[in-house]
């Protein structure tokens, strides 16, 4: 294996997608039943809001999940149900990265989310600029500091 890069992401670049995974789960982020009580304990993720303006969100059904080929979606990221958009992505990013289930071609980064044990049965599908990556690991740091 390339230490330099693996699955398309370098060392810095895999120390960012680290970084949302400890934000996450210092921040217990999964607790949390809807985004009002999050944004009440974490302001800062109002920034997230704001980022995950610039891709298309959208519920889906996991069967239809299955027809979404990931590798032709243009900043867009489909997921199973969630109390919102916001805690939807950022559950699904957070599983993707813990996962191993997430590579980075270019600039774009592809996003796949399964069930728990079965690797055929999607909960979320994406594809969208790395740059959010940036911008939600500087976030996610934040929320690691507010939780030392």
């Amino acid at each position: 294996m390339d230490k330099m890069n693996i699955n398309g992401f370098s060392l810095e670049e895999i120390y960012a997608l680290y970084t949302i995974v400890v934000g996450y789960e210092r921040g217990k982020l999964k607790s949390f039943k809807n985004e009002t009580e999050m944004l009440n304990e974490y302001g800062v993720l109002n920034e997230v809001k704001q980022i995950i303006k610039s891709v298309y969100c959208q519920e889906k059904k996991k069967e239809e999940l299955i027809g979404i080929d990931e590798m032709k979606l243009n900043s867009e990221f489909y997921f199973t149900s969630r109390p919102s958009k916001m805690m939807g992505f950022l559950y699904h990013l957070r599983n993707s990265i813990a996962h191993a289930k997430i590579k980075k071609d270019g600039d774009e980064v592809y996003i796949l989310d399964c069930e728990s044990g079965k690797k055929s049965q999607y909960t979320a599908k994406g594809r969208f600029a790395y740059e959010i990556i940036e911008k939600m690991s500087n976030i996610m740091i934040q929320i690691k500091n507010e939780t030392n």
